[in-house]
């Protein structure tokens, strides 16, 4: 438990800067702005066209539903737009006060600034959103369990986390990729964490261009025979190698690769009745 608290501390720190910030810089947008983060999120949406079909999967009409880890907060807002109660966690200050200005006091909106591993709600959830948080929490095994407790029986769930034999890390660590598939065969692991601090700021950089403190890379066979839960899975996402994106297009490669050769794992997964 203390390399999980030290982790906590140094989360806390580095994703106070909300993920997303760097490409919010980029368009010279202020967050202070509702109409800079309605900018955003249309590049958001137009980036990864792809999440409000997997959102829809979650039936969110009237639900009370939970995200964890809320970055700039564009699921956050499309979640707020159909759901009953939203409840928001996040291990940082700073994401939590920027949608608590997007929202301006909303009745049905709560912030718990925490992370998964301490949070104790006073209700359960009918669905849960956790998309790219999880795999920074620095035990994503120990993450999910707490994640699917707070789940109630027929409740669904959907997770977001990057894959572990992902093209780009195929590419730069063919031999350590081998063995982490040969792990993942065997049934020996389904979660490494990525040692490399080249690969890690190259998946998520602040604005001093550093990776985060925790990221694990996760097998798809991690979710199969979870107890109490049925999952299903799918590759999504593409990365931006520079010689392939200008001779196809970002668009053409999402439709081409992203199931088969995609960069991130999406679950979603039904909590089963009997389940506690």
């Amino acid at each position: 438990m203390e390399n999980t608290r030290k982790t906590n501390i140094d989360n806390s720190t580095y994703w106070n800067e909300p993920c997303g910030i760097v490409q919010f810089d980029r368009m010279n947008l202020a967050a202070q702005n509702i109409e800079d983060l309605e900018e955003y999120d249309k590049w958001y949406l137009n980036f990864y066209p792809y999440l409000p079909e997997y959102l829809s999967k979650l039936d969110l009409k009237d639900k009370v539903c939970l995200e964890i880890g809320i970055g700039m907060g564009t699921i956050s807002r499309l979640l707020r737009e159909n759901v009953r109660q939203l409840d928001l966690v996040d291990i940082a200050p700073q994401p939590l006060q920027l949608a608590e200005r997007t929202f301006k006091n909303a009745k049905n909106v709560r912030y718990f600034e925490t992370s998964i591993f301490d949070f104790k709600p006073d209700n359960k959830y009918d669905c849960i959103v956790a998309i790219g948080s999880l795999h920074h929490t620095g035990d994503f095994k120990l993450a999910i369990e707490r994640t699917e407790k707070l789940l109630k029986p027929g409740g669904k769930i959907l997770v977001m986390a990057y894959y572990a034999f992902q093209p780009r890390r195929l590419v730069l660590k063919p031999f350590d990729s081998l063995k982490k598939f040969l792990q993942t065969k065997s049934g020996t692991s389904y979660v490494f964490y990525e040692k490399s601090w080249f690969l890690r700021k190259r998946l998520d950089q602040n604005r001093a261009g550093e990776g985060p403190p925790s990221t694990e890379l996760i097998s798809r066979n991690f979710f199969k025979n979870r107890d109490g839960f049925d999952y299903a899975t799918e590759l999504n996402n593409v990365h931006g190698f520079p010689f392939i994106r200008k001779s196809f297009g970002r668009k053409l490669l999402l439709k081409l690769f992203s199931r088969k050769f995609g960069c991130n794992v999406y679950a979603l997964g039904i909590k089963c009745k009997y389940a506690q």
